[in-house]
């Protein structure tokens, strides 16, 4: 389960969401740095891109790294190892939207989808903000975190994926009232998403 990370030489700006139209000096200056952690095959409907086309308006990817977030300590290792290489002293962004689904009655999910679900879903969001934190503190920067409509209306066959999605909440929502003033903690709740996740969502890891 290879998912790239990406250090953009440019920061967000001009992109679909408001939130990221405003830039400060650094930013226009093209000094900032943005970490997004994305499953490599994911497309968002007619207007999505693959990681390889990401839109130039949102992202200009000049360097990135490939990480298994399904191994959340190793994954963690891999992206400290990259920040440490390109000397990157801050991050204004980190975008935590890799996810992986299995939908199904609970009984017949076997137990090491349900590990990679925990683990992709959930550890390797907390490990990585552990990690880069002080990177993202430094610039004063953004953690965005891609949840589920499912974390608060739970729907039957989505047990696994809901509660780690739920628990993704928890997380971003207490970690909002810590680092107020430091950092900005947005959740985003889409709903059903055409991607490529929904086609393999009976195959277990």
């Amino acid at each position: 389960m290879g998912l790239p990370l990406f250090s953009p030489s440019v920061p967000p700006g001009n992109g679909t969401d408001d939130t990221y139209h405003r830039r400060d000096r650094r930013h226009r200056a093209g000094t900032g740095a943005a970490l997004c952690c994305t499953g490599g095959a994911a497309r968002t409907g007619r207007g999505g891109r693959a990681p390889a086309e990401l839109d130039t308006n949102l992202f200009t990817p000049a360097r990135y790294c490939r990480a298994d977030l399904s191994q959340p300590e190793q994954a963690t290792q891999t992206v400290a190892a990259f920040c440490h290489q390109h000397a990157l002293r801050h991050i204004d962004l980190l975008i935590h939207n890799a996810g992986i689904g299995y939908y199904g009655p609970l009984e017949q999910q076997p137990w090491p989808s349900i590990e990679a679900l925990v683990a992709v879903n959930l550890a390797a969001p907390i490990e990585l903000t552990h990690t880069l934190l002080p990177y993202i503190e430094q610039a004063r920067g953004r953690l965005v975190f891609i949840s589920s409509v499912v974390s608060v209306l739970p729907a039957p066959d989505y047990a696994v994926y809901s509660a780690t999605k739920a628990a993704l909440d928890g997380f971003a929502r207490s970690l909002r009232l810590e680092l107020r003033g430091r950092v900005s903690v947005q959740v985003i709740h889409p709903g059903a998403t055409r991607t490529a996740m929904h086609a393999k969502k009976w195959r277990t890891p």
